[in-house]
């Protein structure tokens, strides 16, 4: 295996990428509520050790999310909120970038 990498954070792409055959899928660590999946995965030949992202939430609701997270409440585990009951925290950070201001990462978990 090679080194870590980052993680997919969107099922839409993590979808794409393992239909394509690039992404090999190891399994499972939980898919809590059926809202939030954790899995391990090799991509281009970097194994991801554990990641994961919104499953069974539109491309809508993630971005509006996710975003409104690293704009209103950016830092490790930062972003609290409920979604059907279901407790959900975002980890979520900005950086400086050609544009100004850019979305570095975020990814939701069930801490």
């Amino acid at each position: 295996m090679g080194e870590e990498i980052d993680g997919q954070h969107n099922w839409v792409r993590y979808y794409l990428l393992e239909k394509a055959g690039q992404i090999n899928y190891h399994g499972y660590f939980s898919h809590e509520n059926d809202l939030i999946g954790t899995f391990q995965y090799t991509w281009q030949s970097y194994l991801k050790k554990k990641g994961g992202f919104l499953i069974s939430t539109s491309p809508a609701f993630d971005l509006s999310i996710l975003t409104t997270c690293v704009l209103a409440h950016s830092g490790g585990n930062a972003c609290k909120f409920n979604v059907n009951g279901n407790y959900v925290v975002v980890t979520s950070y900005h950086q400086q970038c050609a544009a100004g201001e850019c979305i570095s990462t975020a990814y939701p978990s069930d801490q």
